[in-house]
């Protein structure tokens, strides 16, 4: 989990300075910013390393020719696959990174790099020759974004804490929201909390030049009909399985430890299953939340621990636990 933030307005340094340490808890390995005042632009980027843990991959990061500079926060799994074929196409590298692959890919193909992407992803690019910037979000919305758009320029963020660090940002709650949030804990996009801030929706992008929206489209739509349909439960089963087992093999590439959240649920334990299977010696390093107090369990929450404890003794891989209970309530305003 990385943090991104930034702005294109007139707006400056101390703004996006603050605006990054309100996302710090995102990113321990790194922290960055580039005020470009003379473009109205900000960007600036909190790092967790996972692929290329080396000074080069630290962002904002620019491309070798300094057309274009961006902030990322996410994975893009066929990587690799890209930079092969961005070598290949003559694109220099000087990193190893997954980030640099995004800013070549960029300026390859422009918008049109959005369809080639397997992963998940948001992520701003500030392309110099067009004066603007390009902000993208993963088909699914694994990685939010938020956006504000006030009279000074237009700012976005990881977290919506980060845009509030701007007066101009309203603070009237949007009572729809909230009707969403009571009855199912969460808000769809593009809507948040505050009637001000939005999220940019799953599958989603835009341009935004001289501190204003100038174009926002959907570039990515899950599929509702096969072709050719499916014809029996075990071609079904066959290609469930054959997707799963990809998906896994391609999120298990790391330059740190990988590690999975395990509850003893069908989906968890299905996924670390997967993963002995394709690596039988890894040494998988799993998680789960234990409860201190029954009375959650009487609440209505199920105990993980048990069941989670099951499937790692099945699997021999090792399980640390972390035990809350109601102290955890006073943590609740430094959580928010």
């Amino acid at each position: 989990m990385c943090g991104i933030a930034g702005f294109s307005g007139d707006l400056g340094l101390d703004l996006l300075t603050r605006m990054n340490g309100k996302i710090s808890h995102r990113g321990p390995d790194g922290s960055g910013v580039c005020h470009l005042p003379e473009n109205g632009i900000g960007l600036a980027h909190r790092r967790l390393s996972i692929i290329d843990l080396s000074p080069s991959g630290n962002q904002p990061m620019w491309d070798v020719t300094k057309r274009a500079a961006i902030v990322f926060n996410g994975e893009i799994y066929n990587y690799r696959e890209l930079h092969r074929e961005l070598e290949a196409d003559g694109f220099e590298f000087k990193s190893s990174s997954d980030t640099e692959v995004l800013l070549n890919l960029y300026l390859r193909d422009g918008e049109e790099m959005l369809s080639k992407l397997n992963g998940m992803f948001a992520f701003a690019i500030w392309d110099a020759p067009r004066n603007r910037l390009f902000l993208a979000r993963d088909g699914v919305g694994v990685k939010p974004l938020y956006y504000a758009e006030t009279p000074k320029g237009f700012l976005f963020a990881s977290e919506l804490k980060s845009l509030l660090e701007e007066p101009t940002v309203g603070r009237f709650l949007d009572p729809d929201s909230v009707f969403y949030h009571l009855i199912y804990l969460w808000c769809p996009a593009p809507n948040t909390m505050l009637q001000s801030v939005k999220k940019l929706e799953p599958g989603h992008a835009m341009f935004v030049k001289q501190g204003r929206l100038q174009k926002s489209w959907r570039f990515y739509q899950l599929p509702h009909d096969l072709q050719p349909p499916i014809q029996s439960v075990s071609e079904a089963l066959d290609q469930v399985t054959g997707g799963l087992r990809e998906a896994v093999r391609r999120q298990l590439v790391a330059d740190v430890s990988v590690g999975a959240f395990l509850s003893g649920g069908l989906d968890s334990s299905l996924v670390v299953a997967m993963v002995k299977e394709l690596v039988p010696d890894a040494k998988l390093q799993c998680f789960t939340i234990g409860f201190r107090d029954q009375a959650f369990a009487r609440e209505g929450h199920t105990e993980d621990l048990p069941y989670a404890q099951r499937v790692a003794a099945h699997l021999k891989v090792d399980l640390h636990t972390v035990t809350v209970g109601s102290e955890m309530i006073q943590l609740l305003e430094q959580m928010l």
